[in-house]
């Protein structure tokens, strides 16, 4: 299985610093190649719509391909930056942006990356230990407001966020979103969405345009 850096580095954010939690402090791979996230606070799920061939990855140093594991594969955070740190910045190869995780011959799980000079090999432990993530997963049937905001834009909220409640707020930082109901004036389509952002000293009230 091929996993590529960005769907690595998608799920990171949704991962826990806390060392009580070791098993949050880990990103799921599931036999089907998703890639999952979760701090009890936010989800995150990755999934790799054009993955890459298995035999295209580089057999120089690395684990040899057999199989991919059956049952999902818990790799922790500090492994999966050793492997991301390996990976090449800049490549004409594209498949040296990812890792393969396969199984050794015994059916241990094995990750690997590579820059073709040096080799980043993971074993990971046999525990399992992971939230049912599926149980809180909204199901696609239900009836809801779309919200579609471009990156700058969150990133420019998130900021505003930050500035208001300090760089360690963490969860105890909220942000507010106010979302109008379509109606027949507007036709259904979703207009300006209201943001509100306060702390004990200031509050920052605005409004964001959907895509």
């Amino acid at each position: 299985m091929i996993i590529r850096r960005e769907t690595l580095k998608a799920v990171l954010p949704a991962t826990t610093n806390d060392d009580t939690r070791y098993f949050l402090r880990a990103v799921l791979v599931e036999p089907d190649g998703r890639i999952v996230a979760t701090d009890g606070h936010i989800m995150l799920i990755a999934t790799d719509s054009n993955p890459m061939a298995d035999a295209d990855f580089p057999a120089k140093g690395v684990p040899p391909y057999h199989d991919n594991p059956a049952v999902p594969v818990l790799v922790d955070v500090a492994s999966i930056k050793r492997l991301i740190d390996i990976m090449p910045k800049r490549s004409t190869i594209p498949v040296l942006g990812a890792a393969q995780l396969t199984t050794t011959e015994g059916g241990q799980p094995v990750i690997s990356s590579t820059d073709l000079d040096a080799v980043c090999t993971i074993h990971p432990p046999n525990d399992q230990t992971f939230p049912k993530y599926e149980r809180v997963l909204p199901a696609k049937d239900r009836k809801e407001t779309r919200l579609v905001l471009s990156v700058d834009v969150l990133m420019a909220i998130c900021q505003a966020a930050k500035a208001v409640h300090g760089p360690k707020a963490q969860h105890g930082g909220m942000i507010e979103f106010g979302i109008p109901e379509p109606d027949a004036k507007t036709k259904g389509v979703l207009e300006s969405v209201r943001i509100t952002i306060t702390s004990s000293d200031i509050a920052v009230t605005g409004c964001a345009m959907p895509c």
